[in-house]
């Protein structure tokens, strides 16, 4: 599902609570009729990530990144992991 920048931090931002680490970020630019991925537009939390890190920094830094990019990609997709699957 492709997410708007403000629904992509949201999903980070909630994603913890409900035991989902942000593994990946990929934006690109959407238009009304194709998605456009991004190369210059990848993030990754490393693989695998480091649970002694916790869930909600790993997850601040892929909203941060959002963040950051926000102004240049309209559309980001996320992938994530059960934090009882990456420990």
């Amino acid at each position: 599902m492709k997410l708007t920048p403000d629904a992509a931090v949201e999903v980070c931002r909630r994603a913890a609570d409900r035991g989902l680490v942000i593994t990946r970020v990929e934006g690109g630019i959407n238009t009304a009729d194709r998605f456009e991925a991004r190369l210059d537009c990848i993030w990754d939390a490393g693989y695998p990530p480091n649970p002694d890190e916790g869930a909600h920094p790993i997850n601040r830094k892929a909203m941060d990144f959002i963040r950051a990019e926000m102004g240049f990609h309209n559309a980001f997709i996320l992938g994530a992991v059960s934090v009882s699957e990456w420990k």
